[in-house]
């Protein structure tokens, strides 16, 4: 039964990446297990709109992440490009601490409340990431911007044994671009829960942290076969500047003035008017 959510802030929140089939083969990732990274930032409770991050956002990210790169592409005017892309998720809470050792118990239930969410992300920044030693913190960076988790005002608490039955949906201008049913989930509320409760600070979580459970197919950044080929084949800085450049024409990406909606049902929709930033 869904509920109104409550109004209090995210101690921590997790995200997993590749927990849907077709869209870890969409991503040229599909021979890689799913990922666990933190989001940085509070959740905002249907904002209405998001304003677009600027390239010298993202560009001073990267300074911190890899300053060899982000010299080196500076220096070929290599622009850092946003690319706003949408992945509509199912989200869930943590009612009460869970330990890693509580699992292990096969009538264990944890406390959890569901909700829809969308895990915002600058693909220009993650893009950046290819083949480093570790990629995740420029996953992280790249879906922290201010304002980068929307999530729905609206909660569901279910049993943690099976994932409720949702279906996602994305739309873009009116046109659906992602459209899933939890079902298609590769992994178990369990299976999840452990997989972060093995990277969380001392293997426990605590009440009111959040988790995105993964995005299905449909998402705007995808690679062909071909580019993965060149991706592999290419020293890493000048297959980054290939694939950015790549990507600028790809208008399926957000762009200021889009409509972004995004619903789970019985959990709610949040409709997101992308505006661009103010000039200061």
């Amino acid at each position: 039964m869904a509920t109104m959510m409550s109004d209090h802030d995210t101690a921590h929140v997790y995200a997993l990446g590749l927990t849907y089939a077709e869209h870890a083969s969409e991503t040229g990732l599909a021979r890689h297990a799913a990922v666990v990274f933190r989001k940085y930032g509070s959740a905002v409770p249907d904002p209405g709109q998001f304003v677009l991050p600027t390239s010298a956002q993202l560009e001073a990210r990267l300074r911190q992440l890899d300053p060899g790169l982000a010299a080196w592409l500076a220096a070929r005017r290599c622009t850092l490009p946003v690319l706003l892309d949408y992945e509509v998720e199912l989200g869930l809470r943590l009612l009460a601490d869970c330990h890693l050792e509580d699992l292990a118990d096969p009538e264990y239930e944890v406390a959890l409340a569901y909700f829809i969410a969308n895990d915002l992300s600058a693909r220009g920044l993650q893009i950046c990431g290819h083949r480093a030693d570790d990629p995740l913190p420029y996953w992280s960076a790249a879906k922290s911007l201010p304002g980068m988790l929307p999530i729905g005002t609206r909660e569901c608490i279910v049993s943690s044994r099976a994932w409720p039955d949702v279906e996602l949906l994305t739309r873009v201008n009116g046109e659906v671009r992602q459209r899933a049913s939890t079902a298609q989930l590769l992994y178990s509320p369990v299976e999840i829960l452990e997989r972060v409760l093995r990277q969380a600070p001392g293997q426990r979580l605590r009440r009111d942290d959040r988790i995105l459970t993964g995005t299905p197919a449909g998402v705007a950044w995808t690679t062909s076969p071909w580019q993965q080929r060149l991706a592999r084949i290419l020293p890493r800085r000048p297959a980054i500047a290939l694939a950015l450049r790549g990507a600028i024409g790809n208008r399926r990406f957000l762009q200021a003035g889009d409509e972004l909606e995004f619903s789970g049902g019985e959990l709610g929709q949040v409709t997101l008017r992308i505006t661009a930033a103010t000039e200061a």
